[in-house]
Protein backbone atom coordinates (compact mmCIF):
# COMPACT_ATOMS: atom_id res chain seq x y z
CA UNK A 1 0.00 0.00 0.00
CA UNK A 2 1.49 3.35 -1.02
CA UNK A 3 1.67 6.40 1.23
CA UNK A 4 -1.14 8.55 -0.35
CA UNK A 5 -3.61 5.68 -0.04
CA UNK A 6 -2.63 5.17 3.63
CA UNK A 7 -3.12 8.90 4.39
CA UNK A 8 -6.47 8.86 2.63
CA UNK A 9 -7.67 5.86 4.66
CA UNK A 10 -6.49 7.51 7.94
CA UNK A 11 -8.33 10.76 7.10
CA UNK A 12 -11.43 8.74 6.26
CA UNK A 13 -11.29 6.94 9.63
CA UNK A 14 -10.84 10.24 11.54
CA UNK A 15 -13.77 11.86 9.75
CA UNK A 16 -15.89 8.79 10.46
CA UNK A 17 -15.09 9.10 14.19
CA UNK A 18 -15.97 12.85 14.17
CA UNK A 19 -19.20 12.19 12.26
CA UNK A 20 -20.38 9.47 14.66
CA UNK A 21 -19.57 11.54 17.77
CA UNK A 22 -22.39 13.53 19.39
CA UNK A 23 -21.88 16.94 20.96
CA UNK A 24 -25.03 17.20 23.09
CA UNK A 25 -24.72 19.60 26.01
CA UNK A 26 -25.49 17.93 29.40
CA UNK A 27 -28.23 19.60 31.45
CA UNK A 28 -25.80 20.54 34.24
CA UNK A 29 -23.05 21.82 31.91
CA UNK A 30 -21.99 25.49 31.92
CA UNK A 31 -21.48 26.97 28.49
CA UNK A 32 -18.55 29.33 28.86
CA UNK A 33 -18.21 30.77 25.36
CA UNK A 34 -20.90 29.89 22.81
CA UNK A 35 -19.20 31.91 20.10
CA UNK A 36 -16.13 29.64 20.30
CA UNK A 37 -18.36 26.57 19.72
CA UNK A 38 -19.88 28.21 16.66
CA UNK A 39 -16.43 29.01 15.42
CA UNK A 40 -15.33 25.39 15.99
CA UNK A 41 -18.40 24.05 14.15
CA UNK A 42 -17.73 26.39 11.28
CA UNK A 43 -14.09 25.27 11.32
CA UNK A 44 -15.13 21.57 11.20
CA UNK A 45 -17.48 22.29 8.29
CA UNK A 46 -14.72 24.19 6.47
CA UNK A 47 -12.28 21.29 7.06
CA UNK A 48 -14.89 18.82 5.73
CA UNK A 49 -15.52 20.89 2.60
CA UNK A 50 -11.77 21.30 2.11
CA UNK A 51 -11.25 17.52 2.36
CA UNK A 52 -14.04 16.87 -0.18
CA UNK A 53 -12.49 19.39 -2.52
CA UNK A 54 -9.09 17.67 -2.08
CA UNK A 55 -10.64 14.25 -2.84
CA UNK A 56 -12.33 15.63 -5.96
CA UNK A 57 -9.08 17.14 -7.15
CA UNK A 58 -7.26 13.84 -6.45
CA UNK A 59 -9.95 11.93 -8.42
CA UNK A 60 -9.63 14.31 -11.37
CA UNK A 61 -5.84 13.94 -11.23
CA UNK A 62 -6.14 10.13 -11.20
CA UNK A 63 -8.50 10.25 -14.17
CA UNK A 64 -6.17 12.48 -16.18
CA UNK A 65 -3.24 10.21 -15.30
CA UNK A 66 -5.27 7.15 -16.41
CA UNK A 67 -6.02 8.83 -19.74
CA UNK A 68 -2.32 9.58 -20.18
CA UNK A 69 -1.44 5.92 -19.43
CA UNK A 70 -4.04 4.69 -21.95
CA UNK A 71 -2.59 7.06 -24.56
CA UNK A 72 0.88 5.73 -23.80
CA UNK A 73 -0.43 2.14 -24.18
CA UNK A 74 -1.86 3.01 -27.60
CA UNK A 75 1.42 4.62 -28.62
CA UNK A 76 3.32 1.56 -27.40
CA UNK A 77 1.03 -0.80 -29.35
CA UNK A 78 1.48 1.25 -32.52
CA UNK A 79 5.26 1.18 -31.96
CA UNK A 80 5.07 -2.60 -31.48
CA UNK A 81 3.14 -2.93 -34.76
CA UNK A 82 5.71 -0.80 -36.58
CA UNK A 83 8.53 -2.82 -34.98
CA UNK A 84 6.89 -6.10 -36.05
CA UNK A 85 6.58 -4.80 -39.63
CA UNK A 86 10.19 -3.65 -39.60
CA UNK A 87 11.23 -7.05 -38.20
CA UNK A 88 9.32 -8.89 -40.97
CA UNK A 89 10.91 -6.76 -43.68
CA UNK A 90 14.34 -7.31 -42.15
CA UNK A 91 13.72 -11.06 -42.06
CA UNK A 92 12.69 -10.96 -45.72
CA UNK A 93 15.83 -8.98 -46.58
CA UNK A 94 17.89 -11.49 -44.64
CA UNK A 95 16.34 -14.43 -46.58
CA UNK A 96 16.98 -12.67 -49.89
CA UNK A 97 20.59 -11.94 -48.96
CA UNK A 98 21.00 -15.55 -47.86
CA UNK A 99 19.70 -16.75 -51.25
CA UNK A 100 22.09 -14.38 -53.05
CA UNK A 101 24.89 -15.65 -50.84
CA UNK A 102 24.05 -19.27 -51.74
CA UNK A 103 23.85 -18.39 -55.42
CA UNK A 104 27.14 -16.54 -55.32
CA UNK A 105 28.73 -19.45 -53.44
CA UNK A 106 27.56 -21.87 -56.17
CA UNK A 107 28.77 -19.49 -58.91
CA UNK A 108 32.10 -19.21 -57.13
CA UNK A 109 32.39 -23.00 -56.99
CA UNK A 110 31.52 -23.28 -60.70
CA UNK A 111 34.04 -20.55 -61.56
CA UNK A 112 36.70 -22.23 -59.48
CA UNK A 113 35.94 -25.58 -61.22
CA UNK A 114 36.07 -23.89 -64.65
CA UNK A 115 39.36 -22.21 -63.75
CA UNK A 116 40.72 -25.61 -62.69
CA UNK A 117 39.58 -27.14 -65.98
CA UNK A 118 41.20 -24.33 -67.97
CA UNK A 119 44.45 -24.73 -66.08
CA UNK A 120 44.34 -28.49 -66.77
CA UNK A 121 43.70 -27.88 -70.45
CA UNK A 122 46.50 -25.35 -70.58
CA UNK A 123 48.90 -27.77 -69.02
CA UNK A 124 47.88 -30.46 -71.49
CA UNK A 125 48.38 -28.05 -74.34
CA UNK A 126 51.86 -27.19 -73.12
CA UNK A 127 52.70 -30.87 -72.90
CA UNK A 128 51.51 -31.41 -76.41
CA UNK A 129 53.58 -28.45 -77.58
CA UNK A 130 56.64 -29.96 -76.07
CA UNK A 131 55.89 -33.26 -77.81
CA UNK A 132 55.21 -31.53 -81.08
CA UNK A 133 58.61 -29.83 -81.11
CA UNK A 134 60.18 -33.20 -81.81
CA UNK A 135 58.11 -33.82 -84.99
CA UNK A 136 58.98 -33.16 -88.71
CA UNK A 137 58.89 -29.92 -90.56
CA UNK A 138 55.52 -30.57 -92.16
CA UNK A 139 54.07 -31.68 -89.01
CA UNK A 140 55.69 -28.72 -87.33
CA UNK A 141 53.96 -26.45 -89.81
CA UNK A 142 50.68 -28.10 -89.12
CA UNK A 143 51.39 -28.15 -85.54
CA UNK A 144 52.57 -24.56 -85.74
CA UNK A 145 49.23 -23.58 -87.23
CA UNK A 146 47.45 -25.65 -84.73
CA UNK A 147 49.67 -24.24 -82.05
CA UNK A 148 48.84 -20.72 -83.09
CA UNK A 149 45.23 -21.67 -83.08
CA UNK A 150 45.73 -23.25 -79.70
CA UNK A 151 47.60 -20.16 -78.52
CA UNK A 152 44.75 -18.00 -79.69
CA UNK A 153 42.40 -20.32 -77.94
CA UNK A 154 44.71 -20.20 -74.91
CA UNK A 155 44.72 -16.42 -75.01
CA UNK A 156 40.98 -16.48 -75.27
CA UNK A 157 40.82 -18.96 -72.43
CA UNK A 158 43.28 -16.91 -70.37
CA UNK A 159 41.21 -13.83 -71.02
CA UNK A 160 38.16 -15.74 -70.08
CA UNK A 161 40.00 -17.09 -67.01
CA UNK A 162 40.91 -13.53 -66.00
CA UNK A 163 37.33 -12.52 -66.49
CA UNK A 164 36.18 -15.46 -64.43
CA UNK A 165 38.75 -14.62 -61.75
CA UNK A 166 37.68 -10.95 -61.80
CA UNK A 167 34.08 -12.05 -61.66
CA UNK A 168 34.98 -14.44 -58.87
CA UNK A 169 36.71 -11.59 -56.97
CA UNK A 170 33.65 -9.41 -57.40
CA UNK A 171 31.49 -12.28 -56.24
CA UNK A 172 33.73 -12.67 -53.17
CA UNK A 173 33.45 -8.94 -52.45
CA UNK A 174 29.67 -9.15 -52.86
CA UNK A 175 29.69 -12.20 -50.62
CA UNK A 176 31.71 -10.38 -47.92
CA UNK A 177 29.40 -7.37 -48.22
CA UNK A 178 26.40 -9.65 -47.94
CA UNK A 179 27.99 -11.31 -44.88
CA UNK A 180 28.55 -7.91 -43.25
CA UNK A 181 24.98 -6.88 -44.07
CA UNK A 182 23.78 -10.19 -42.65
CA UNK A 183 25.72 -9.51 -39.41
CA UNK A 184 24.35 -5.96 -39.21
CA UNK A 185 20.85 -7.23 -39.83
CA UNK A 186 21.31 -9.93 -37.18
CA UNK A 187 22.50 -7.26 -34.66
CA UNK A 188 19.60 -4.99 -35.63
CA UNK A 189 17.24 -7.92 -35.26
CA UNK A 190 18.63 -8.57 -31.73
CA UNK A 191 18.19 -4.87 -30.87
CA UNK A 192 14.63 -4.90 -32.16
CA UNK A 193 13.87 -8.01 -30.12
CA UNK A 194 15.32 -6.33 -26.97
CA UNK A 195 13.31 -3.16 -27.65
CA UNK A 196 10.22 -5.31 -28.19
CA UNK A 197 10.78 -7.08 -24.87
CA UNK A 198 11.33 -3.73 -23.09
CA UNK A 199 8.19 -2.30 -24.69
CA UNK A 200 6.22 -5.35 -23.62
CA UNK A 201 7.48 -4.95 -20.02
CA UNK A 202 6.52 -1.26 -20.05
CA UNK A 203 3.12 -2.18 -21.43
CA UNK A 204 2.66 -4.71 -18.64
CA UNK A 205 3.71 -2.12 -16.00
CA UNK A 206 1.33 0.46 -17.48
CA UNK A 207 -1.51 -2.05 -17.46
CA UNK A 208 -0.79 -2.81 -13.77
CA UNK A 209 -0.72 0.92 -12.94
CA UNK A 210 -3.96 1.44 -14.86
CA UNK A 211 -5.49 -1.36 -12.79
CA UNK A 212 -4.30 0.30 -9.57
CA UNK A 213 -5.70 3.63 -10.70
CA UNK A 214 -9.00 2.00 -11.47
CA UNK A 215 -9.08 0.48 -7.98
CA UNK A 216 -8.20 3.84 -6.41
CA UNK A 217 -10.91 5.56 -8.42
CA UNK A 218 -13.44 3.06 -7.16
CA UNK A 219 -12.22 3.58 -3.57
CA UNK A 220 -12.34 7.37 -3.98
CA UNK A 221 -15.86 7.17 -5.36
CA UNK A 222 -17.02 5.10 -2.40
CA UNK A 223 -15.16 7.43 0.02
CA UNK A 224 -16.86 10.47 -1.49
CA UNK A 225 -20.25 8.84 -1.09
CA UNK A 226 -19.47 8.04 2.55
CA UNK A 227 -18.25 11.60 3.12
CA UNK A 228 -21.44 13.01 1.61
CA UNK A 229 -23.46 10.90 4.01
CA UNK A 230 -21.27 12.01 6.93
CA UNK A 231 -21.61 15.63 5.80
CA UNK A 232 -25.38 15.33 5.95
CA UNK A 233 -25.12 13.84 9.44
CA UNK A 234 -22.74 16.60 10.55
CA UNK A 235 -25.04 19.27 9.08
CA UNK A 236 -27.90 17.80 11.07
CA UNK A 237 -25.78 17.77 14.25
CA UNK A 238 -24.69 21.35 13.56
CA UNK A 239 -28.28 22.47 13.18
CA UNK A 240 -29.11 20.97 16.56
CA UNK A 241 -25.97 22.51 18.07
CA UNK A 242 -26.86 25.93 16.64
CA UNK A 243 -30.27 25.78 18.22
CA UNK A 244 -28.69 24.93 21.58
CA UNK A 245 -26.08 27.66 21.11
CA UNK A 246 -28.71 30.24 20.19
CA UNK A 247 -30.60 29.53 23.38
CA UNK A 248 -27.39 29.59 25.43
CA UNK A 249 -26.28 32.78 23.68
CA UNK A 250 -29.57 34.44 24.50
CA UNK A 251 -29.17 33.43 28.15
CA UNK A 252 -25.56 34.66 28.18
CA UNK A 253 -26.59 37.94 26.56
CA UNK A 254 -29.14 38.51 29.27
CA UNK A 255 -26.55 37.65 31.92
CA UNK A 256 -24.01 39.97 30.29
CA UNK A 257 -26.51 42.81 30.18
CA UNK A 258 -27.27 42.30 33.84
CA UNK A 259 -23.54 42.11 34.61
CA UNK A 260 -22.87 45.31 32.62
CA UNK A 261 -25.62 47.10 34.48
CA UNK A 262 -24.25 45.91 37.80
CA UNK A 263 -20.71 46.88 36.76
CA UNK A 264 -21.84 50.33 35.65
CA UNK A 265 -23.71 50.84 38.90
CA UNK A 266 -20.70 49.65 40.93
CA UNK A 267 -18.34 51.91 38.92
CA UNK A 268 -20.66 54.87 39.37
CA UNK A 269 -20.92 54.15 43.06
CA UNK A 270 -17.12 53.79 43.35
CA UNK A 271 -16.45 57.03 41.47
CA UNK A 272 -18.96 58.88 43.58
CA UNK A 273 -17.49 57.37 46.73
CA UNK A 274 -13.99 58.40 45.60
CA UNK A 275 -15.17 61.92 44.79
CA UNK A 276 -16.91 62.18 48.14
CA UNK A 277 -13.82 60.82 49.90
CA UNK A 278 -11.52 63.28 48.10
CA UNK A 279 -13.86 66.16 48.86
CA UNK A 280 -14.01 65.13 52.51
CA UNK A 281 -10.21 64.80 52.68
CA UNK A 282 -9.70 68.19 51.00
CA UNK A 283 -12.26 69.80 53.26
CA UNK A 284 -10.67 68.24 56.32
CA UNK A 285 -7.21 69.34 55.18
CA UNK A 286 -8.43 72.86 54.49
CA UNK A 287 -10.08 73.07 57.88
CA UNK A 288 -7.24 71.41 59.80
CA UNK A 289 -4.92 73.83 61.56
CA UNK A 290 -1.32 72.61 61.55
CA UNK A 291 1.25 73.57 64.10
CA UNK A 292 4.12 75.77 62.93
CA UNK A 293 6.53 72.87 63.50
CA UNK A 294 4.50 70.57 61.19
CA UNK A 295 4.49 73.23 58.46
CA UNK A 296 8.24 73.77 58.94
CA UNK A 297 8.88 70.01 58.63
CA UNK A 298 6.83 69.81 55.43
CA UNK A 299 8.74 72.79 53.99
CA UNK A 300 12.11 71.27 54.94
CA UNK A 301 11.19 67.84 53.50
CA UNK A 302 10.14 69.35 50.15
CA UNK A 303 12.76 72.08 49.89
CA UNK A 304 14.54 72.60 46.54
CA UNK A 305 17.37 74.88 45.38
CA UNK A 306 17.50 77.30 42.48
CA UNK A 307 21.06 77.11 41.18
CA UNK A 308 22.58 79.89 39.09
CA UNK A 309 25.61 79.13 36.93
CA UNK A 310 26.84 82.32 35.32
CA UNK A 311 29.89 83.87 33.68
CA UNK A 312 30.98 87.49 34.34
CA UNK A 313 33.77 89.65 32.97
CA UNK A 314 36.73 90.28 35.29
CA UNK A 315 38.24 93.62 36.18
CA UNK A 316 41.37 92.99 34.10
CA UNK A 317 39.67 91.05 31.35
CA UNK A 318 39.05 87.34 31.39
CA UNK A 319 36.00 85.51 32.60
CA UNK A 320 34.87 84.46 36.07
CA UNK A 321 32.69 81.39 36.47
CA UNK A 322 30.38 81.58 39.49
CA UNK A 323 27.64 79.50 41.09
CA UNK A 324 24.86 80.51 43.47
CA UNK A 325 22.22 78.45 45.35
CA UNK A 326 18.91 79.89 46.57
CA UNK A 327 16.64 77.73 48.78
CA UNK A 328 13.04 77.60 47.54
CA UNK A 329 9.92 75.46 47.26
CA UNK A 330 7.64 74.38 44.41
CA UNK A 331 4.02 75.54 44.26
CA UNK A 332 1.00 75.23 41.99
CA UNK A 333 -1.66 77.88 41.42
CA UNK A 334 -5.37 77.03 41.87
CA UNK A 335 -6.86 75.13 38.90
CA UNK A 336 -3.50 75.07 37.10
CA UNK A 337 -1.14 72.26 36.14
CA UNK A 338 1.95 74.50 35.89
CA UNK A 339 4.55 74.15 38.64
CA UNK A 340 6.48 77.27 39.71
CA UNK A 341 9.31 78.25 41.99
CA UNK A 342 9.97 81.76 43.34
CA UNK A 343 12.89 83.79 44.75
CA UNK A 344 13.77 87.42 45.47
CA UNK A 345 15.81 89.21 42.80
CA UNK A 346 18.25 90.62 45.37
CA UNK A 347 19.35 87.01 46.09
CA UNK A 348 20.24 86.47 42.39
CA UNK A 349 22.87 87.89 39.99
CA UNK A 350 20.11 89.76 38.06
CA UNK A 351 19.58 92.76 40.36
CA UNK A 352 20.54 95.63 38.02
CA UNK A 353 19.50 98.15 40.64
CA UNK A 354 22.83 97.70 42.41
CA UNK A 355 24.93 96.07 39.65
CA UNK A 356 26.64 97.64 36.66
CA UNK A 357 26.29 94.70 34.25
CA UNK A 358 24.46 91.42 33.79
CA UNK A 359 26.21 88.04 33.40
CA UNK A 360 27.59 87.19 29.96
CA UNK A 361 26.18 83.67 30.28
CA UNK A 362 23.48 82.41 32.63
CA UNK A 363 22.01 78.96 33.25
CA UNK A 364 19.25 78.21 35.75
CA UNK A 365 18.76 74.79 37.37
CA UNK A 366 16.28 73.26 39.79
CA UNK A 367 18.20 71.00 42.19
CA UNK A 368 16.83 68.42 44.62
CA UNK A 369 18.67 65.44 46.09
CA UNK A 370 21.23 64.56 43.37
CA UNK A 371 19.03 65.65 40.47
CA UNK A 372 19.34 68.89 38.49
CA UNK A 373 16.68 69.97 35.97
CA UNK A 374 17.27 72.86 33.58
CA UNK A 375 14.83 75.79 33.57
CA UNK A 376 14.31 77.83 30.39
CA UNK A 377 12.99 81.22 31.52
CA UNK A 378 12.18 83.56 34.36
CA UNK A 379 9.35 86.10 34.77
CA UNK A 380 8.34 88.81 37.25
CA UNK A 381 5.44 89.23 39.64
CA UNK A 382 2.94 91.75 38.16
CA UNK A 383 2.66 93.66 41.45
CA UNK A 384 6.29 93.69 42.53
CA UNK A 385 9.01 92.79 39.94
CA UNK A 386 11.49 92.03 42.73
CA UNK A 387 9.66 88.74 43.11
CA UNK A 388 11.02 86.47 40.34
CA UNK A 389 9.15 83.32 39.26
CA UNK A 390 10.34 80.44 37.07
CA UNK A 391 8.18 77.66 35.55
CA UNK A 392 9.43 74.13 36.22
CA UNK A 393 8.88 71.10 33.96
CA UNK A 394 9.91 67.89 35.72
CA UNK A 395 10.47 64.88 33.37
CA UNK A 396 8.37 61.79 33.88
CA UNK A 397 11.39 59.75 35.04
CA UNK A 398 11.98 62.13 38.00
CA UNK A 399 8.40 62.61 39.19
CA UNK A 400 8.56 59.78 41.70
CA UNK A 401 11.58 61.30 43.50
CA UNK A 402 10.57 64.96 43.02
CA UNK A 403 9.48 67.06 46.02
CA UNK A 404 5.80 67.83 46.53
CA UNK A 405 4.52 71.07 45.01
CA UNK A 406 2.57 73.08 47.61
CA UNK A 407 -0.92 74.29 46.73
CA UNK A 408 -1.78 77.98 46.71
CA UNK A 409 -5.17 78.33 48.49
CA UNK A 410 -8.13 79.86 46.71
CA UNK A 411 -8.89 81.80 49.92
CA UNK A 412 -5.57 82.96 51.45
CA UNK A 413 -7.47 84.80 54.20
CA UNK A 414 -9.07 81.69 55.74
CA UNK A 415 -6.65 81.99 58.67
CA UNK A 416 -5.45 85.30 60.19
CA UNK A 417 -2.04 83.93 61.07
CA UNK A 418 0.91 83.11 58.82
CA UNK A 419 3.99 80.99 59.34
CA UNK A 420 7.23 82.58 58.09
CA UNK A 421 10.19 80.24 57.43
CA UNK A 422 13.80 81.31 56.99
CA UNK A 423 15.25 78.33 54.99
CA UNK A 424 18.84 79.55 55.16
CA UNK A 425 18.85 79.72 58.95
CA UNK A 426 16.42 76.82 59.46
CA UNK A 427 14.16 78.91 61.71
CA UNK A 428 10.48 79.75 61.65
CA UNK A 429 7.94 81.89 63.46
CA UNK A 430 4.25 82.79 63.51
CA UNK A 431 2.58 86.18 63.17
CA UNK A 432 -0.82 87.64 62.60
CA UNK A 433 -1.28 89.58 59.33
CA UNK A 434 -3.64 92.10 57.76
CA UNK A 435 -4.49 93.18 54.19
CA UNK A 436 -2.78 96.29 52.81
CA UNK A 437 -5.51 98.70 51.75
CA UNK A 438 -5.85 99.03 47.97
CA UNK A 439 -3.64 95.99 47.17
CA UNK A 440 -5.58 92.74 47.36
CA UNK A 441 -2.58 90.40 46.96
CA UNK A 442 -0.34 92.09 49.57
CA UNK A 443 -0.40 91.28 53.28
CA UNK A 444 1.41 93.00 56.15
CA UNK A 445 2.70 91.33 59.27
CA UNK A 446 1.63 92.79 62.56
CA UNK A 447 4.07 93.85 65.26
CA UNK A 448 6.53 95.14 62.64
CA UNK A 449 7.58 91.74 61.39
CA UNK A 450 8.85 90.53 64.75
CA UNK A 451 8.11 86.80 64.90
CA UNK A 452 7.57 84.77 68.03
CA UNK A 453 9.06 81.27 68.32
CA UNK A 454 9.66 78.73 71.00
CA UNK A 455 13.25 79.94 71.24
CA UNK A 456 12.38 83.62 71.35
CA UNK A 457 11.69 86.10 68.57
CA UNK A 458 13.41 87.20 65.34
CA UNK A 459 12.76 89.64 62.53
CA UNK A 460 11.40 88.50 59.14
CA UNK A 461 13.55 89.21 56.05
CA UNK A 462 12.91 89.51 52.35
CA UNK A 463 13.03 86.16 50.59
CA UNK A 464 11.43 84.32 53.56
CA UNK A 465 8.73 81.78 52.69
CA UNK A 466 5.18 82.42 53.93
CA UNK A 467 2.73 79.53 54.63
CA UNK A 468 -0.84 79.43 55.98
CA UNK A 469 -1.85 77.55 59.13
CA UNK A 470 -3.35 74.91 56.81
CA UNK A 471 0.08 74.16 55.28
CA UNK A 472 -0.55 75.94 51.91
CA UNK A 473 1.97 78.26 50.28
CA UNK A 474 0.95 81.94 50.49
CA UNK A 475 3.89 83.83 49.04
CA UNK A 476 7.32 85.38 49.52
CA UNK A 477 8.41 88.25 51.80
CA UNK A 478 9.33 91.24 49.65
CA UNK A 479 10.79 93.06 52.67
CA UNK A 480 10.90 92.57 56.43
CA UNK A 481 7.21 93.37 56.91
CA UNK A 482 5.19 92.65 53.74
CA UNK A 483 4.55 89.56 51.65
CA UNK A 484 3.14 89.18 48.14
CA UNK A 485 0.47 86.51 47.69
CA UNK A 486 0.85 84.05 44.78
CA UNK A 487 -2.88 83.55 44.07
CA UNK A 488 -4.45 84.82 40.82
CA UNK A 489 -1.30 86.13 39.16
CA UNK A 490 0.05 86.21 35.62
CA UNK A 491 3.86 86.69 35.48
CA UNK A 492 5.09 89.14 32.85
CA UNK A 493 8.30 90.25 31.07
CA UNK A 494 9.74 86.72 30.55
CA UNK A 495 13.51 86.41 29.97
CA UNK A 496 14.95 83.21 28.41
CA UNK A 497 17.93 81.64 30.16
CA UNK A 498 20.38 78.88 29.30
CA UNK A 499 21.39 78.65 25.64
CA UNK A 500 18.86 81.35 24.70
CA UNK A 501 20.38 83.87 27.18
CA UNK A 502 21.15 87.23 25.53
CA UNK A 503 22.87 89.72 27.89
CA UNK A 504 21.83 92.83 25.94
CA UNK A 505 18.18 91.87 25.68
CA UNK A 506 18.13 90.73 29.32
CA UNK A 507 19.58 94.05 30.53
CA UNK A 508 17.09 96.01 28.42
CA UNK A 509 14.16 94.09 29.95
CA UNK A 510 15.56 94.41 33.48
CA UNK A 511 16.13 98.18 33.13
CA UNK A 512 12.63 98.64 31.75
CA UNK A 513 11.16 96.71 34.72
CA UNK A 514 13.06 98.40 37.53
CA UNK A 515 13.33 102.07 38.37
CA UNK A 516 16.79 103.59 38.95
CA UNK A 517 18.31 102.17 42.11
CA UNK A 518 18.51 104.07 45.31
CA UNK A 519 21.86 105.25 46.56
CA UNK A 520 21.85 102.85 49.50
CA UNK A 521 22.02 99.10 48.96
CA UNK A 522 19.39 96.81 50.51
CA UNK A 523 20.00 95.33 53.97
CA UNK A 524 20.62 91.82 52.51
CA UNK A 525 23.76 92.28 50.45
CA UNK A 526 24.30 90.09 47.34
CA UNK A 527 25.45 87.35 47.09
CA UNK A 528 24.01 85.37 49.95
CA UNK A 529 25.71 81.99 50.53
CA UNK A 530 26.53 79.74 53.44
CA UNK A 531 23.89 77.03 52.85
CA UNK A 532 24.12 73.67 51.06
Amino acid sequence: MNRPMLLLICDFLLLSMFALARFDVPPDAIVVDPQSLVDNSAGTQSIESGLLQTLRESLDSERSEKLKIQQRLQDTQSQLSETAGSLTSLQNQYASIQENLDRLSSQKAASEEEAANLESALSQTRQRLESIQSLSQTEQVKLQAELQKRERDLIVQETRLKEVQLNLKQKEEQLNSAIREQAALEQRLVDMENATDRTLREKQALEEKALQLSNRNQLLGSTIEVLKTEKQMIASNLADTRQILDSERQKNTELQNQTLMLTANVATLASKSEEISNDIKAEIRRNTILSPHEVFNQCTANQVYVRFEYLTSGLVGGKNEKELLIPAVLFRLPESQITWTVFHISDSPLDVRYRVSVPDQLSLWLQFNTTAIAMNQIAFHPTDPTIVMAPVSIPQDYLAAAPVAFDVPENPFQYDEAIIIQPTEQTYGISRFSIVPGIINLIRLQEGGVLSTLLGSFNAKRGNLVFSRGGDFLGLMRNGNESLLMSELTPNNPIPVGRAWNPAEARQILESVFQPAASNPPPNNFPRTGFP
